[in-house]
């Protein structure tokens, strides 16, 4: 990154010196000074116009850009702007600004686009009587809107040359390395020397590499969303504002936690600070009173929160439902209606017919057949005689049939959905199963002197070494005997590193107990301190920490995955509708049969009656 840009700054120079009365001698020195890099950039250097045509003239050094393979740079007009979210957070942006009527709307649309770790190069072509005064107020504007990666060119009152400003952790307007300096207000552009000297800013950081921090850390530039899910919120905070700043970070692993002593001996990598050899240290440090006597704390915001996890494992449930709970209210009467007028009509239609059963001519006994039928599939003893209550009791067994059904089908989903309930859903689970308790290092701090059950829990607690995760963590999800305090994100980044074939969670992580901050610790001598500070509470306010710190962790530790055939996999009854439209389809022919073979009955029955009483009739004649 810091290549790139330094060339693209080059080849701007000496497109805009190529106007300049010494044209070919400083043509000349730009070749030599980039030869390397400008092999196919000569005609794009000689073509470049008159000073009023400077958009076209970035058009050929863009072309050029393109033609070396290297970092496209993209040219718009600040007061022009539309949509932004075309430009990714890493782009070079070449910026012209024509005048200054839009230029406050024209950072804020730039604020709200969420770009503000784009590197800018600004240019101002327009001359102003007081340029000192112009610049201090272009500048200031940067501040409001966090803008602080801008080079801005500004041109001179000769109309020849341009004046170089830029912003810096510890300085208003300066140009050159943090921390030695060199000052360029009212410095004229360009000057040989001037480019030899443009570098960016470096700091080295001491992590402590405990999941989920940072794993093999390489990059410098900004990290995205989704690389936060790797690294952890710590690493994502700190690069992320130092982007702002135009400053690289280089990561040191510190291995050991480290400590400050009352006799002033320094331990681990917190030793690393003492010495010099890292300006800030991040990772799992806390503050106490022996580090803030030593170093520069900062950062004391609670954002992160102590979790116990438990085996996800469930216990069966075994529950009936009263019938009068599985059918709806408003179900009842209507099953008490059609049960009333079925046994009007059956004892309406057998008091008019002299061969019919007496049961059927009397309405009690006829409702408490139905009530029997309906409820329990009740088997009648003696069928009706006559051809029309006959067709009311197929009806009724319909009825009978389809009413069993459901309510043994509803029933069955009943126990089968929600036989599973979660076996430890708080800490007193933890204790009434009697878990064996883990905790992660320098957590029992918290707890000291206090009558909460966590306290209580980590009385007979054991340890687990930053290097026996994986171990713990493993016995926690095959023998499901461990309960284990850590970090929110620490949590989260082991919860995805074992994965059922199911795809079912097999840790799960109760509510928080408490939450703590987490700090940034800087030597005192680190030229940065009041900037980062200043960007850290920005940073704050503005949500994105709370923004990274939703981002769920992902686990890079491929061989910590366990596979396995979960046995907490719940069943489910779906299509519900198939079966209880299968079920009236099969009831419905049953029924429309025994209503066919009962009218045939009928009929041979009668007709059998008719012949005999024929042939009665005959013998006796």
């Amino acid at each position: 990154m810091q290549k790139i840009l330094f060339f693209e700054l080059t080849i701007m120079c000496y497109a805009l010196l190529s106007i300049t009365e010494n044209r070919n001698e400083n043509l000349t020195k730009c070749i030599e000074l980039k030869e390397e890099y400008v092999e196919h950039s000569i005609h794009s250097v000689s073509v470049v116009s008159p000073i009023q045509n400077i958009s076209e003239n970035l058009q050929y050094i863009v072309q050029d850009l393109a033609k070396n393979k290297r970092k496209l740079v993209s040219i718009f007009s600040i007061n022009r702007i539309k949509n932004m979210n075309s430009f990714q957070s890493t782009d070079a942006v070449v910026i012209e600004i024509p005048n200054l009527n839009y230029f406050k709307n024209s950072l804020k649309r730039l604020q709200e686009a969420n770009i503000l770790h784009t590197h800018f190069h600004l240019i101002m072509p327009t001359c102003f009587n007081n340029s000192t005064l112009v610049a201090k107020k272009i500048l200031k504007k940067f501040i409001k809107y966090s803008l602080f990666n801008v080079i801005f060119l500004m041109r001179n009152s000769d109309n020849e040359t341009y004046s170089i400003y830029k912003l810096s952790p510890n300085k208003e307007i300066l140009i050159g390395e943090c921390n030695k300096g060199n000052y360029m207000f009212n410095t004229t552009w360009p000057i040989h020397e001037i480019l030899k000297n443009f570098k960016f800013s470096q700091i080295t950081a001491v992590y402590l590499n405990i999941p989920p921090y940072a794993f093999d850390v390489k990059t410098n530039t900004i990290i995205t969303n989704e690389e936060s899910k790797w690294y952890g919120i710590e690493v994502t905070i700190l690069i992320n504002i130092m982007a702002l700043l135009n400053i690289t970070v280089k990561f040191v692993d510190g291995h050991a936690l480290g400590e400050v002593f009352a006799n002033g001996s320094i331990t681990g990598s917190l030793k690393l600070l003492a010495q010099g050899n890292a300006h800030i240290a991040f990772g799992g440090y806390s503050q106490n009173t022996y580090r803030c006597m030593r170093f520069h704390c900062t950062f004391p915001h609670y954002f992160e929160t102590l979790n116990w996890a438990v085996p996800q494992e469930y216990l069966s449930r075994m529950q009936l439902e009263n019938i009068a709970m599985i059918i709806r209210p408003m179900v009842w009467p209507f099953i008490i209606f059609y049960m009333t007028i079925s046994t009007l009509l059956i004892v309406l239609i057998a008091k008019n017919k002299k061969l019919e059963r007496k049961k059927y001519k009397k309405g009690k006994d006829t409702f408490t057949e139905i009530i029997l039928i309906t409820t329990t599939n009740y088997i009648v003893p003696s069928m009706p005689r006559s051809c029309g209550v006959r067709i009311i009791y197929f009806f009724i067994f319909y009825f009978a049939l389809i009413y069993s059904s459901i309510f043994t089908t509803y029933i069955t989903s009943i126990l089968s959905s929600n036989q599973l309930i979660e076996k430890y859903s708080n800490m007193d689970d933890i204790v009434y199963y009697n878990l064996e308790v883990y905790i992660s290092p320098n957590s029992e701090r918290f707890f000291r002197n206090n009558e909460s059950k966590s306290y209580f829990l980590m009385q007979n607690a054991k340890i687990c070494e930053v290097d026996d995760y994986k171990k713990c963590l493993t016995k926690m999800v095959m023998h499901k005997n461990v309960s284990f305090l850590g970090q929110k994100g620490l949590l989260d980044f082991m919860k995805s590193a074992f994965v059922s074939k199911s795809e079912n969670i097999l840790i799960r992580v109760l509510p928080p107990v408490l939450s703590y901050p987490i700090n940034f610790i800087m030597i005192k001598e680190f030229w940065g301190i009041a900037r980062v500070n200043d960007l850290l509470l920005r940073t704050s306010a503005s949500g994105l920490i709370q923004k990274w710190k939703k981002l769920p962790r992902k686990s890079r530790l491929k061989e910590c995955q366990v596979k396995f055939q979960d046995i907490s996999d719940v069943s489910r009854f779906e299509g519900m509708e198939m079966i209880f439209l299968i079920i009236i389809i099969v009831g419905f022919s049953i029924a429309c049969l025994v209503f066919i073979m009962e009218v045939l009955w009928f009929k041979w029955e009668h007709s059998n009656i008719r012949i005999m009483k024929k042939y009665k009739r005959e013998f006796k004649i």
